[in-house]
């Protein structure tokens, strides 16, 4: 019945289990998961990075795009005026003349 083991007496340890096979593949998986999303991850934030570089560079070349296209408005509007200039002159000429 419950005897209680003497001293001299070994407890016998419960050996582990022994994993099955798939255990085994699980685990191993589970490992190659946490690699892969580890590298992935890298992967990832360096594309993020070139993306929000190449979106800096976009930004760049617009802002200098609308600056350029303000100056030639400007040319513009001076070569308009004078335009309009010359064609003041041409019609008092015309006039003076009676044309």
């Amino acid at each position: 019945m419950g005897e209680i083991p003497r001293e001299s007496e070994e407890i016998p340890e419960e050996k582990p289990r022994r994993k099955t096979k798939e255990e085994m593949m699980d685990e191993i998986m589970k490992k190659d998961r946490e690699k892969f999303d580890a590298i992935e991850g890298k992967r990832k934030k360096s594309l993020d990075e070139r993306k929000i570089s190449s979106m800096k560079g976009h930004a760049e070349r617009i802002d200098q795009a609308k600056e350029e296209h303000k100056l030639a408005l400007e040319e513009l509007k001076k070569a308009q005026e004078e335009l309009k200039k010359k064609n003041e002159e041409v019609e008092k000429l015309r006039k003076s003349l009676g044309l």
